[in-house]
């Protein structure tokens, strides 16, 4: 349900011009759904295109799982 904000603020964590890495603390992310995980992706190419990176911290097993599971894992930057 919150994937449609997550695009909504892209523009703003990620605004043309911008510098540095982003850092996504996903320590209160109890559930993804592929509305969700589209939105992380939109978010890494918009910080590719601008020579960012984006690094997920702080996944659960659970969401972990489901990076591993979708090959997300192989794609993101996630400590």
């Amino acid at each position: 349900m919150t994937a449609p904000q997550l695009d909504a603020v892209i523009p703003q964590i990620c605004p043309d011009g911008s510098k540095g890495d982003i850092v996504a603390d996903c320590r209160d992310m109890e559930y993804i759904s592929s509305a969700g995980l589209r939105a992380f992706i939109v978010l890494l190419k918009r910080a590719k295109a601008m020579g960012r990176e984006l690094r997920l911290e702080n996944l659960s097993p659970s969401i972990r799982s489901i990076f591993d599971m979708t090959g997300f894992t192989k794609i993101f930057n996630i400590s």
